[in-house]
């Protein structure tokens, strides 16, 4: 975003954000995939059962899903007649419920396939692979269907095979169905067999059995339908106790249970030994078998003999027929006594009994002898009857004494055998144990530790109520095992974050050195509840080559800035870690050329993390330990308890209480849970001893629990969004004597006696900082603002870091410091401690193994050199971008002298929203009863300003963000008093002011990310600030009266605030239309119409109706999308005349193109402005009054003919359209340049002007003006409504700059990620270079080829694919265009401006 001045002795670059370099990157041919859209599949793969093609014509080798018969009789759910359109398909595993829940519904189904070419492993793997579970019958406990679907990794050395004719086709076997998801073997479901040869099997299981096992110890045992290892959900592992666990992702290893196997060691083996083998956890026991016997008795069991007396009652005389209900019960004595008492086991050779009986019975006359029933009178006789049982025993074989082959326990009598124990019988118990000859061991599946997640009921793996794969929820899953055996698995949800359920665990010792080659496969089964399974988008490569599945590109920024390098920053998705290289800009004076060097002379992750640096090619790089970090916050933020604001250094105590709680403290369900937070803290801080090991193992903290922290591949978090910015030596242009042009008799603080002027603080004496350490600022989404020493210059302007150190790298500096990189700054805002651990959700808490990314400390700062105190300083201003609502501001004004520390934080201000509750540290003066400025602080994405202003002072102004709690647009203005202070805690004492557009609302959030402040008298001092919002539309804040009362938004002759310009809704409707001819079904999309729609008032934006609609007749859908053309860069206002007008006066113009990125989350995708973008150029006419800043300027009187008002604004109607007149490839397979563009170059002809055009009989002819500037729209947009190729929109999300006499704009054509069509490409872009006057084309090519040349023709653009804002540098007092790409190489092509200026940038910026 900012011009480049420098010297030809020395040149200095920064740069932001890209993929990592190509350079470092391993290349290979070994990468397969197939999509499993088209009409057949494109790899050789042997299927079963269920699993078919949804567009299949019956080719390849995967059968169509039309016909199939296995459905016999079946229609498949969500197909239109059964079948998909070509390229729109799938690979179907099972059917599900047509209709849904409640709908008709297939249930016990299963299908897989695997692949017939095996795949080398000598690189490692990395599968990725996307799926769809959708319109089931909602059964399970989760009401998610099931089973499940799995992927298999298998053994290609373990799978049976024939050879034909040199090739070899593979018979494999699959595993168990239901629960076991095809891999593992089953305890319940026959067949029982596990997969033949199985290495890994991932198992996606919306029912909730595929980690099932025995479960013991629990007071219960439990057989789950899975095998016996792999206890993966008990209590002590993060599950309930029982096995069953709905919607988890999960591992297992290594296993070759199945019948297959038993037989290779006894022929005999059946399923029943299968079934056996997988409950005992894979032992196999086999061969003749051996039984020992053990025999026991219970001391108090001994026998007597029984003696049993009995009445019986016969009827004499009454109304009853018996007296059978009068009889008592019999009563006994002797016989077994009661099973209580100790066991005691008998001894070898203990004789044993058989165990006789004999009976006796005497009869005998009761006294009394009758009875008589005293409620009905009945008389009944008694008689009575003594029953003796009599035992005898008689010898019956003896106790064994050692183990036998026969399976007799050597008892020769019949019954329960006795044995005599002291003069008594006690009846003997016999167990016997069964022993084998032989035992295998085999491997059964287990569970691998810690590789499992629960997904929370707000993301269920399969969508019940998606009747098709278009509302289905992709899921995409990518699995890595690195050469050496280290485990990483990733899962994204809906085209979100990729979510790390397991990362780098070594699996080598437990599961197996790594095969030679390994097979794939898919399967997916059903039982009782049903689901339709799918996959698309299967892509092999080898581990250390980047293999991206549909839907998880997102775009990376950059952004390059200057000193005699150029640093450029980067992100990596796997693990969230970041590097910032410093790489030198080398001018080649024998071609004339400017290059990048490829070597770097620092990589700040390599300072920060230690051990071999890429980059550099050091080894052995000893980490910057926490204990020579400069680590700072904040306390006494909203919600916070300090007792009074201020900065603090970051260490457990000097934190509050709050603090504390917010990084754990008080975790519920936490052991220990302030020791976790106090290591927490540390871990942050770069602390790496309570990460997780390699083995997957925890840490023992100091108070004996685990801290369970994620394993980082490097200290320094993911750099994003933020552009690296590089403070060198004092490089504004201010002069020494200041005065106000506007206010001439104003008192000049920077005149004051005995005040150092900028000279002097530019220079190198005693006063002067012209030698000060250099450093280089990022965010970083570890939490850190950072600052990275980069050597100094000596007061000649020569660099003085260029020596060779002992490392081979020429960085040692003259002083006897480097150009090493070493951190001398970092400060995590107060705001940041509130939400970098997020103790409910995983995957947004940054320590967290399931981290899967949060943004932070995400911003770009503003630096800025300003005056207080009679002094001069520099600041730094920073929000932190979608990380917070947050600003704050550091004094960096010379680090190398005075060292970092919490007296260099000047404050920070921030709102934080809970729930419905907001609270701030933001007061303004503006601030009434009603109206609260801290409530319109959003996230603060843009880079704040350091100005000085018409009151006498300075100040920090920046855009008010984006999503704040009232939705409003409008900018701060921060006003800095004569210590440096600034003042924000009440009302009546603050110093900020919030000049409020008033458009927006908390339902429909609109916001400001940057400000533009202009000089327009050239006298340093800002009149305007000029700003974008997200409605579209283009504000003018007046900030030219000496009396801060006075500032506010511009209303151009109008009652209330209006924009000086608002970008139009745009119309896009089309059709698709779907037709099936011979059981093929194909959908046709209609060429679009486009229309440009009025600009919406402001009081109506906040609720016009944008979006898509839709009717449906027939076979035909109509689609209306309504797209907005959103503002979320900087404003270009540049001063230019008009070459067709026949006035000198210039005119001011507000440049600038339309677009947005919501950046990628957990679960959803980056998303981009839909609908036509567009570049413009907007004459802000509100100029031209004598005794203002703009009196120079070309304007119009408020009321005069043709002036816009708010009732008639201006439009499109009223700007000159300029149009992309060509597009061509470039020839050359080597060039960063991949194509050109020509623009017209149509005229302009303002309104209030007079200029000359040629008419129709080609006479030159005057004519009256009555346009307001220019508009190109942006090509490569065609109105279809989902992501992908040349259906999405070309636009603007990276700043435009002014330099070298022309517009120049990165454009971006956001990534094909389309998980539906499995296309995934690069992002793509141009850069553009336009005249300011007129928005067309230059007469002469503004850009050379790569060796320097200027291209013929009139080439307006090039395809470089650019990330971030280009920058220009000059050597030998030629320009030079540097970019960094998406690929993250720089590029630097030399340009051509053209012969005049032809405009003069007017939002000026320090330059470096």
């Amino acid at each position: 975003m900012k011009t480049i001045r420098i010297f030809a002795s020395w040149l200095a670059l920064i740069g932001l954000a890209a993929a990592w370099p190509a350079a470092h990157a391993q290349t290979s041919t070994n990468v397969v995939q197939d999509s499993f859209t088209g009409t057949s599949a494109a790899l050789n793969w042997i299927p079963s059962n269920g699993a078919c093609l949804t567009a299949g014509n019956g080719t390849g080798t995967i059968p169509a899903c039309n016909g199939l018969s296995y459905y016999s009789g079946q229609t498949q759910a969500g197909l239109t007649n059964n079948v998909d359109s070509a390229g729109s398909g799938a690979l179907r595993l099972t059917n599900g419920c047509v209709g849904g829940p409640g709908g008709n519904c297939y249930g016990s189904q299963n299908g897989a396939i695997i692949s017939n070419t095996p795949f080398s492993s000598s690189q490692g793997i990395q599968v990725t692979f996307t799926t769809y579970a959708y319109t089931g019958n909602g059964g399970g406990g989760a009401g998610d269907g099931a089973d499940g679907i799995g992927f298999y990794l298998l053994d290609a050395s373990k799978v049976s095979s024939t050879t034909s004719n040199g090739t070899k086709t593979y018979a494999p076997q699959i595993g168990a169905f239901g629960g076991s998801l095809g891999y593992s073997c089953s305890n319940v479901n026959n067949p029982y067999d596990g997969m033949v040869g199985g290495y890994i099997g991932l198992g996606m299981d919306e029912y909730g059995n595929y980690l099932n096992g025995s479960v013991t110890g629990l007071g219960y045992t439990y057989n789950g339908d899975n095998t016996a290892t792999g206890q993966q959900a008990t209590n002590s592992n993060g599950g309930n106790g029982v096995q069953y666990q709905p919607q988890r992702i999960g591992l297992r290893g290594y296993g070759n249970v199945n019948l297959t196997t038993l037989q290779t060691y006894n022929s005999q083996a059946s399923e029943s030994d299968v079934q056996a083998t997988c409950l005992n956890g894979g032992t196999y026991r086999y061969g003749p078998a051996y039984y020992t016997y053990t025999y026991s008795y219970l001391t108090n069991n001994a026998y007597t003999n029984l003696v049993t007396t009995s009445y019986t009652y016969t009827k004499v005389s009454g109304h009853r027929s018996t007296c059978s209900n009068d009889q008592p019960a019999p009563t006994s004595t002797g016989g077994a006594g009661p099973l209580t008492g100790s066991q005691i086991l008998l001894s070898a050779g203990t004789q044993l009994y058989q165990q006789n009986q004999s009976v006796s019975s005497q009869k005998f006359t009761p006294t009394p002898s009758t009875y008589t029933d005293p409620n009905d009178g009945t008389v009944c006789s008694i008689s009575g009857t003594v029953t003796t049982t009599t035992y005898s025993y008689a010898t019956a074989g003896s106790t064994l004494a050692s183990t036998t082959q026969a399976q007799n326990d050597n008892y020769t009598g019949t019954g329960t055998p006795f044995a005599l124990i002291s003069g008594s019988y006690y009846p003997v118990s016999v167990t016997p144990t069964t022993t084998n000859t032989n035992v295998a061991t085999i491997p059964d599946y287990p569970a691998i530790p810690n590789a499992y997640i629960n997904l929370p009921s707000t993301t269920p793996i399969a969508n019940e109520n998606a009747l098709t794969r278009a509302t289905a929820t992709p899921i995409a899953y990518k699995l890595q095992i690195t050469q050496t055996g280290l485990l990483s698995l990733w899962y994204s949800y809906n085209g979100g974050n990729y979510v790390p359920v397991l990362t780098s665990q070594d699996i080598s010792s437990s599961n197996g050195a790594m095969p030679a080659n390994f097979l794939f496969g898919f399967g997916g089964s059903t039982g009782g509840s049903q689901n339709v399974h799918e996959i698309t988008c299967f892509q092999a490569t080898p581990a250390n080559v980047s293999a991206s599945s549909a839907g998880i590109n997102t775009q990376q920024t950059g952004q390059v800035q200057t000193g005699t390098q150029v640093y450029l920053a980067y992100y990596h998705p796997n693990n969230w870690w970041g590097e910032l290289d410093s790489q030198n800009l080398v001018y080649n004076a024998t071609t004339g050329t400017v290059s990048i060097s490829s070597a770097a002379n620092w990589d700040a992750s390599c300072v920060l993390t230690g051990g071999s640096c890429t980059a550099t090619g050091q080894t052995g790089m000893t980490a910057q330990g926490t204990g020579s970090r400069n680590m700072v916050t904040w306390t006494g933020g909203p919600n916070d308890n300090a007792s009074s604001a201020g900065a603090a250094p970051f260490s457990w105590g000097r934190l509050t209480t709050n603090e504390q709680s917010w990084l754990g403290s008080n975790d519920s369900g936490v052991t220990n849970a302030s020791q976790v937070a106090q290591d927490r803290v540390a871990y942050l801080g770069g602390d790496r001893t309570n990460e997780v090991t390699q083995s997957g193992k925890s840490v023992v903290n100091a108070a004996g629990s685990y801290d369970n922290f994620r394993a980082r591949t490097s200290v320094l978090g993911d750099i994003i969004d933020s552009s690296p910015v590089w403070v060198g030596p004092p490089l504004s242009p201010y002069p020494n004597t200041w005065s106000d042009l506007l206010y001439p008799t104003q008192t000049m603080a920077e005149n004051a006696t005995g005040a150092i002027t900028y000279g002097t603080f530019a220079g190198g004496g005693t006063n002067g900082e012209a030698k000060r350490l250099n450093v280089v600022y990022v965010g970083s989404n570890d939490g850190f603002m950072h600052g990275f020493e980069s050597g100094y210059y000596n007061t000649d302007g020569t660099y003085a870091c260029a020596s060779q150190n002992t490392n081979g790298i020429y960085n040692l500096c003259a002083n006897g410091t480097a150009n090493d990189g070493k951190e001398v700054l970092a400060y995590i805002p107060g705001a940041v401690l509130s939400t970098i651990h997020n103790a409910a959700t995983s995957t947004l808490d940054y320590s967290s193994v399931n981290y899967a990314h949060n943004f932070y400390m995400d911003a770009t700062p503003g630096t800025g050199d300003l005056f207080y105190g009679n002094a001069w300083h520099t600041w730094l201003v920073s929000g932190l971008g979608v990380g917070g609502n947050a600003i704050f501001a550091l004094d960096i004004t010379d680090l190398g002298t005075n060292a970092f520390g919490t007296g260099s934080v000047i404050g920070e201000w921030s709102t934080a929203v809970t729930g419905s509750s907001v609270a701030t540290t933001l007061v303004c003066k503006t601030d009434t009863s009603s109206s609260v400025c801290g409530k319109s602080l959003g996230q603060t994405v843009g880079t704040p300003e350091i100005r000085r202003l018409h009151n006498g002072g300075w100040a920090i102004i920046f855009g008010n963000g984006f999503n704040s709690v009232t939705g409003h647009a409008g900018i701060y203005v921060m006003l800095i008093n004569g210590n440096g202070a600034i003042s924000a805690s009440s009302q009546t004492s603050s110093t900020v002011y919030f000049l409020d557009t008033g458009v927006g609302s908390a339902s429909n959030p609109n916001g400001i990310g940057y400000v533009s402040a202009v000089d327009l008298d050239g006298d340093h001092i800002a009149d305007y600030v000029y700003a974008g919002d997200a409605y579209g539309n283009i504000w003018r804040f007046d900030l030219t009266s000496s009396n801060p009362a006075n500032w506010g938004v511009s209303s151009y002759g109008n009652s209330s605030a209006t924009p000086l310009f608002t970008t139009p809704p745009i119309k896009t409707v089309y059709t698709t239309t779907t037709t099936t001819s011979g059981g093929t079904t194909t959908t046709t999309t209609s060429t679009p119409t486009i229309t440009v729609l009025s600009p919406v008032a402001p009081s109506q934006q906040s609720t016009y109706a944008y979006g898509t609609t839709s009717t449906t007749s027939g076979n035909t859908t109509t689609y209306t999308v309504i797209s907005p053309q959103p503002i979320t860069t900087q404003l270009v206002v540049v001063a230019t005349t008009e070459p067709s007008s026949s006035s000198n006066t210039p005119y001011v113009l507000v440049e600038f193109g339309t677009g947005s990125i919501q950046p990628q989350s957990v679960t959803s995708s980056a998303t981009y402005s839909g609908g036509p973008q567009t570049l413009y150029g907007i004459w802000d006419w509100g100029m031209g009054v004598a005794g203002t800043a703009g009196a120079g300027y070309a304007g119009l009187s408020v009321g005069s003919t043709g002036t816009p008002t708010a009732s008639s604004p201006i439009t499109q109607s009223n700007l000159e359209q300029q149009t992309i007149t060509s597009t061509t490839t470039s020839s050359s397979s080597t060039s960063t340049i991949l194509g050109y563009r020509t623009v017209s170059e149509n005229t302009v002809c303002m309104e209030g002007s007079t200029c000359a055009t040629t008419n129709s009989s080609g006479n030159l002819v005057n004519v009256a003006g009555s346009q307001f500037g220019w508009y190109l729209n942006l090509p490569a947009y065609n109105g279809v409504s989902w992501v992908g190729g040349s259906n999405q929109t070309e636009q603007v999300i990276y700043s435009p700059i002014e330099s070298e006499g022309a517009f120049i704009v990165n454009t971006t054509i956001p990534a094909n990620n389309s998980p539906l069509s499995c296309t995934v490409v690069t992002t793509a872009g141009w850069t553009m270079a336009l005249n300011p006057a007129t928005g067309g084309g230059f007469t002469n090519s503004f850009f050379s080829d790569t060796t320097g040349v200027v291209i013929s023709g009139s080439i307006s653009g090039i395809a470089l694919s650019a990330v971030g804002s280009p920058s220009v540098v000059t050597a030998k007092g030629q320009p030079y265009l540097v970019n960094q790409t998406v690929s993250g190489v720089g590029t630097v092509n030399q340009i051509n401006p053209p012969g005049g200026q032809t405009g003069q940038r007017l939002t000026w910026l320090q330059l470096r």
